[in-house]
């Protein structure tokens, strides 16, 4: 049989040399090798680098002042973007600011963007004994993705979480995220259990880098043939463990940098209202327009949510100025709380 021949003429397919020039970078999310975005122009960044705070200066309280001692019933709880807790594998900044910490009167410490590696044996002895040597009866716990190098000691993204004092009596467990996104202590009393997440959400895909927290979930993700965004997955599966922990009858406390503003698209706050959580910043100041609590941004991005039958047992709640007790681009967030109001009686 004689073959055939098309008549048709072959597409000739140009490519430009400024496209020739540029290298392909693969693209993990897509699963595909694209040419790389465009640099956003000068005028674009400075005017983001320009963004202000809607209602307070950066340098003021925002809410409640933190008093230096609280209410002898209360219970003092404080959250923020410490971004990264030890300098060049040296615990001493870690000891100043926890010692800063204590002097304030803080019971509870949450801190996200710890850029510390979990498996890196004597950055995590050096860590903990520390925080022992400054407490009576303390705990301080870290978590970060798994699959990172342990021969050094930092790691983009990771949480801690460490607590103190009275409130070390009611301690029960403590529940890390196999993704390393969150910890979650918890403590019970005689009628109620409290459960503390202290979460860091990933800032949206970045245009590059292999070994950025995004990156670092995303490839935990696939292993189990996952392809989401790790920034929703994180929501997805924080949704499932709190309605779980509902239905365990469980009040619930989140402080999280969330890389969200309240009102933005992807509507988590609704998410969390229809759990029956509550912004706690939202309700205290009465707005949705809160302050910016990272230095070059324009709203708020770190949040703290809490069931809404013990929101009425906080007694003092604000946003510190920024570089109040450590150096951070993040705002502090501090408020206090009767613990023994959600312990030992039933708040409806």
């Amino acid at each position: 049989m004689s073959s055939q021949q098309s008549n048709a003429p072959s597409k000739i397919l140009f490519v430009s040399r400024k496209q020739l020039n540029k290298k392909l970078r693969y693209n993990c999310y897509t699963k595909k090798y694209e040419l790389p975005k465009q640099p956003k122009s000068k005028t674009a960044f400075k005017s983001y680098i320009r963004y202000t705070s809607e209602n307070c200066s950066d340098s003021e309280w925002i809410g409640d002042v933190m008093p230096p001692d609280p209410n002898q019933r209360s219970t003092r709880f404080w959250f923020q973007n410490c971004h990264g807790l030890m300098n060049a594998n040296d615990v001493t900044r870690f000891h100043h600011d926890m010692n800063l910490i204590l002097d304030q009167n803080i019971h509870y410490i949450g801190y996200a963007e710890t850029n510390l590696n979990n498996n890196h044996t004597f950055s995590k002895f050096q860590i903990e004994n520390s925080f022992k040597q400054l407490t009576d009866h303390g705990r301080f716990d870290l978590t970060n993705t798994p699959g990172f190098s342990t021969q050094s000691h930092y790691q983009p993204g990771g949480v801690a979480a460490g607590f103190h004092g009275r409130i070390s009596n009611r301690f029960s467990r403590t529940n890390r995220d196999p993704c390393g996104r969150w910890i979650s202590h918890e403590f019970i009393g005689k009628t109620n259990t409290l459960k503390i997440y202290t979460v860091y959400r990933v800032n949206p895909k970045p245009p590059r880098g292999d070994m950025t927290a995004w990156q670092q979930q995303k490839r935990y993700l696939q292993k189990d043939e996952n392809d989401s965004d790790p920034r929703s997955q994180v929501i997805s599966d924080l949704i499932a463990s709190v309605q779980q922990d509902r239905e365990n009858g469980h009040n619930i406390i989140i402080m999280v940098e969330f890389n969200e503003t309240i009102t933005g698209k992807e509507k988590t706050n609704d998410k969390f209202s229809h759990l029956g959580l509550v912004n706690l910043m939202e309700n205290r100041l009465q707005t949705n327009v809160l302050p910016r609590t990272h230095k070059l941004g324009k709203s708020a991005i770190d949040h703290v949510w809490i069931s809404g039958g013990i929101i009425n047992s906080v007694c003092a709640a604000g946003y510190a100025p920024f570089d109040f007790i450590e150096d951070s681009d993040h705002r502090g967030i501090f408020f206090d709380i009767v613990l023994d109001e959600i312990f030992d009686t039933s708040v409806v």
